[in-house]
């Protein structure tokens, strides 16, 4: 085994982002950029970890061309999103059948979780991302630990060695047939001319040893498809527009000795749904590495603002204001070329105020944290410990200590056999809306209460551990394997043992345990033709065993989807490539909502160097099926796009 980098421990995941971009050849066919993630480059998330990550390369974001971060999700082995309807609607991920809650979200190595409710997938515009690495166990290098997995988010940046300083991105997409479905019959419509537009334009320049970019953009779509706010009528909403605007500005390079980057966005989100709401997000994630340090700095301001001449008997509208303030640094103490520790302390201060109601939620977290890498065998064996402990100001009637600690193990058994182990434990705290928001939820087809919050919630504790075997055959085939089992106390989720009431409450104990295959083969490549064929397949067992429930009752934890299937092909072709997936996820347990094959379909003709054009089916059968909310979702959509650099 190579030892992969021990000085790149010395880095956060966002720094060392930079420190190979300067050597990728590939250029994207939407944006400007040559940043790409290989298999010839490890990510940063697998550098020095022992944690099994899975990476959504800058390829596949141009070869797949989904229309929204969470459509891009879809396509990912063991990744699911739990999506309220179409466009611009609430998503979130779920990894390896974890709730979002469970799951931590980094942008350009950021965390970005919201103290209140979950993060939307939909409010970070796709156009602007670069790749993504899902760290599914283990702490990645982010010197954290999630009982569900952690997501890191990288936007796309300038390398200086881009030949054309300016990128026209545009897109229009039209809902196929004109029959649109709810759960029961169809509903006839008419088709505006066209369903949703996207518009983007880059600059990227360079100043010296200062890369510079920027881009703004925005989508405009019609989605009259979705649902109305009763349970027994859910047919089209002839109204429910959604419009986003976004600007990103990324700036990154070397003064004097001081490496840094400075990655910003903008985003305005306007959704006409069942609730109308706007929201706006402003994210800096900023670092400066110096002498052996790397500072950083990072705030994320949000806003949620609902209609508020939309009125609803059973739910409260208003506003509510989200701040995010997080800074710290690390170091990095080389012992010898095969031990090195990386310490880091950081600070971060969370406020969630509601100008309605009048009240405010605070929380101050200070955190230490260590990590090492160190190397047996002649390299061939790799130890990765990592250990943090933070302190929660707000945690009033429990620890407010809570920590995170991972051992992580890589063992080079040959040269194509790897074989991978970790163990974690991890502690989720209780979100603001979660503890003290006083929301409930009224089933208007049961006539009965939900509720949403419950302050007596105790923080939840898990215990992970998995085990993983990866293989390469020339490329020709490449298999990954990882068996993992999970214990959880006083999980926090939905209890559905007095379904259809189902309030949020602690699950005293409950388990995991599954395994997940991804396999790949390339039975041909040359300079003109490519094709690779890939599939995956999560089995993800649950036990509720909580109260009487042992594991002989097999009661599943309500929600958990247990099998997830998905397929894919790409093929390349000269000037064309086309690109098909499919996926299927079995029924929820404990629900009657759909378990649908969803299939989509891509082709790309790279026309010049300078100028791409592409064509997109999604949900290409045309499949009538509810998301997990029980919410209809869009049926057949076809996408028209093109690229233009000059």
């Amino acid at each position: 085994m190579k030892k992969r980098g021990f000085f790149f421990v010395a880095l956060g995941l966002t720094a060392a982002t930079m420190a190979y971009a300067a050597d990728q050849n590939y250029t994207d066919l939407g944006t400007a950029q040559t940043l790409e993630v290989t298999e010839d480059k490890l990510s940063d998330a697998q550098v020095n970890t022992g944690s099994y990550v899975t990476v959504i390369t800058n390829k596949q974001i141009a070869t797949y061309h989904a229309e929204t971060l969470d459509k891009l999700f879809d396509k990912i082995p063991a990744i699911t999103c739990y999506t309220a309807g179409a466009v611009g609607s609430l998503s979130t991920p779920r990894v390896m059948g974890a709730t979002a809650n469970d799951t931590l979200i980094y942008i350009d190595g950021m965390l970005v979780n919201p103290t209140y409710s979950t993060f939307d997938l939909s409010s970070l515009p796709a156009s602007i991302v670069d790749h993504i690495e899902i760290i599914k166990t283990g702490s990645g290098n982010m010197n954290a630990v999630a009982t569900g997995g952690i997501i890191n988010i990288v936007t796309k940046k300038a390398s200086g060695d881009e030949e054309n300083k300016f990128t026209v991105a545009a897109e229009n997409g039209y809902y196929l047939p004109w029959d649109y479905y709810n759960r029961t019959t169809k509903v006839k419509d008419r088709r505006p001319s066209v369903d949703s537009t996207k518009l983007d334009f880059t600059y990227t320049d360079v100043f010296g040893k200062i890369n510079l970019l920027l881009n703004a953009g925005g989508i405009f779509a019609r989605n009259n498809f979705t649902y109305t706010s009763s349970y027994t009528n859910k047919a089209v909403l002839n109204n429910n527009g959604f419009a986003d605007g976004h600007v990103n500005a990324n700036v990154n390079g070397t003064i004097a000795d001081v490496t840094f980057r400075s990655n910003n966005t903008y985003s305005y989100q306007n959704y006409d749904a069942s609730g109308p709401q706007k929201t706006t997000v402003f994210n800096t994630s900023n670092s400066a590495k110096w002498n052996g340090f790397n500072f950083y700095a990072d705030e994320r301001y949000s806003q949620i603002e609902y209609d508020p001449d939309y009125t609803d008997a059973y739910t409260k509208y208003d506003k509510h204001q989200m701040n995010k303030l997080h800074f710290g640094t690390d170091y990095t103490f080389t012992f010898t070329e095969d031990i090195s520790l990386k310490v880091a302390g950081d600070f971060t201060y969370d406020k969630m105020w509601d100008d309605e109601l009048d009240e405010d939620y605070n929380r101050v977290v200070p955190k230490l944290s260590a990590s090492s890498a160190i190397y047996l065998a002649d390299g061939k064996v790799g130890l990765y410990p990592m250990a943090s402990l933070s302190l929660y100001s707000d945690l009033d009637g429990m620890d407010k200590f809570s920590t995170a600690d991972s051992l992580g193990a890589v063992w080079q058994a040959l040269d194509n056999l790897e074989l991978t182990g970790n163990v974690s434990y991890a502690e989720t705290i209780p979100r603001f809306d979660q503890l003290h928001e006083d929301s409930y939820y009224y089933d208007y087809y049961y006539g009965l209460f939900s509720y949403l919050s419950n302050e007596d919630l105790e923080k939840e504790k898990a215990t992970s551990a998995s085990v993983g075997v990866n293989y390469n055959l020339d490329k020709y085939l490449v298999s990954k394997t990882t068996v993992f089992a999970k214990y959880f106390k006083d999980l926090i989720a939905y209890d559905s043992k007095n379904y259809p009431i189902m309030n949020l409450e602690n699950i005293d104990e409950s388990a995991f345990f599954g395994f997940e295959e991804y396999l790949e083969t390339t039975p041909f490549s040359t300079d003109n033709q490519k094709l690779t064929f890939w599939g995956s397949y999560l089995f993800n067992k649950s036990y509720n065993l909580s109260e009487d429930y042992d594991f002989s009752d097999d009661e599943p934890i309500s929600g958990n989807r247990t099998h997830v299937i998905k397929l894919g092909a790409d093929y390349n072709w000269k000037m064309l490539t086309f690109a098909f997936d499919v996926a299927w996820n079995s029924e929820p347990e404990n629900t009657s909502y759909d378990d649908p094959w969803i299939a989509n379909f891509a082709v790309t003709a790279q026309v010049s160097k300078a100028l791409s054009f592409y064509g997109a089916i999604d949900n290409l059968f045309d499949t009538d099926y509810s998301s997990q909310a029980g919410i209809a979702m869009p049926g057949m959509k076809i996408r028209l796009g093109g690229t233009w650099k000059f």
